[in-house]
C-alpha cells in the first residue's frame, strides 16, 4: 500500500464510522432474566393486554408489563416513567416498579425544538429525519416541520408507518395526537387493529415488542422502536403489522 493510499482508507473508515453512528441503530437484543432499568415516554397504553409502550430518549421502545393488579388510571400518554424489571424473550420488560417522574415545565419550555438548532437553520439535516425521509419518500422540510411543532421523532415514524398502510396523509394522524387521541385510539378507529389482544403498532412480526423496520416492507428503515411502535398495538396480520403478544 502506497503512502497516499493509507490517510484515504483511514478517511473511508472514519467516514463511515461517522455515518454509522449518526443513524439511529436498533436496541441491542436483550437475554431473558436479564436486569432492565429504563426511563422514558409512555407512547401507548392498554390496560385490557396489561400493557403499556415507553419511548426512551434514544428512541428505542419497549412493551413493558406490570406487575398484577398495577392500577393503570395512575397513567397517561406522555408521562416520563421509570421502569425496573427484567427482560422476557420476546425483549419486552416484565417490571415490578413503575415509577411516574415529575417533568419540569420551565425545562420542557427551554427545550421547545422550534428554538434548536436544526428548526433553526436549514443547511443541516437532523440525521433521524433525513432517515425517515429517505426510507419514506417524504420530503424532509415536512417532516422537519413537523419535528419543530412540537412532535418528537418517534411520533414521526408512527404517522409515517400508519400512513404508508392507509395511503393517507400522515399529518392527519399528527393532529389527531395532538387533539388528544393515542395511538391505540388512531389505529381502533381506522380499523387496523384487529383484536383486543393487540397491544403494538405496525411492522412488528417477530413479536418482540419493537418494530422490525421502518420503511418499506422490503428493507430495514430507522431503528427498532426508534420512535416506531413497539409490538402488539398496529395493524393486524395481512395489513401490515402482524398480530403480537402486546
Amino acid at each position: 500500500m502506497n503512502k497516499l493510499s493509507v490517510p484515504s482508507v483511514l478517511l473511508a473508515l472514519l467516514m463511515a464510522l461517522v455515518l454509522l453512528a449518526a443513524t439511529p441503530q436498533p436496541a441491542a437484543a436483550q437475554e431473558a432474566g436479564e436486569e432492565a432499568e429504563i426511563i422514558g415516554t409512555i407512547v401507548s397504553i392498554d390496560a385490557e393486554a396489561g400493557s403499556f409502550v415507553v419511548e426512551t430518549e434514544s428512541g428505542e421502545t419497549y412493551t413493558v408489563f406490570p406487575e398484577a393488579g398495577f392500577d393503570f388510571s395512575t397513567l397517561q400518554e406522555g408521562d416520563l416513567v421509570e421502569v425496573e424489571g427484567t427482560f422476557a424473550e420476546d425483549g419486552s420488560i416484565s417490571s415490578f416498579k413503575v415509577q411516574v417522574e415529575e417533568q419540569d415545565t420551565e425545562e420542557e419550555e427551554q427545550d421547545d425544538p422550534s428554538e434548536g438548532y436544526y428548526c433553526t437553520q436549514s443547511e443541516d439535516e437532523h440525521p433521524f429525519g433525513a432517515v425517515l425521509a429517505e426510507n419514506y419518500e417524504t420530503d424532509y422540510a415536512t417532516l422537519q416541520s413537523w419535528f419543530c411543532e412540537g412532535f418528537g421523532w418517534g411520533q414521526v415514524m408512527l404517522a409515517l408507518q400508519t400512513g404508508q398502510i392507509t395511503g393517507e396523509d400522515p399529518g392527519t394522524y399528527l393532529e389527531a395526537r395532538s387533539s388528544g387521541q393515542g395511538w391505540g385510539q388512531i389505529w381502533q378507529e381506522l380499523k387496523l387493529i384487529g383484536r383486543p389482544e393487540h397491544a403494538g403498532p405496525p411492522n412488528d412480526e417477530d413479536g418482540d415488542g419493537r418494530p422490525d423496520h421502518a420503511g418499506k416492507p422490503d428493507h430495514a428503515g430507522p431503528p427498532e422502536g426508534a420512535g416506531g411502535p413497539p409490538e402488539g398495538k398496529g395493524p393486524p396480520e395481512g395489513k401490515g403489522p402482524p398480530a403480537g403478544r402486546p
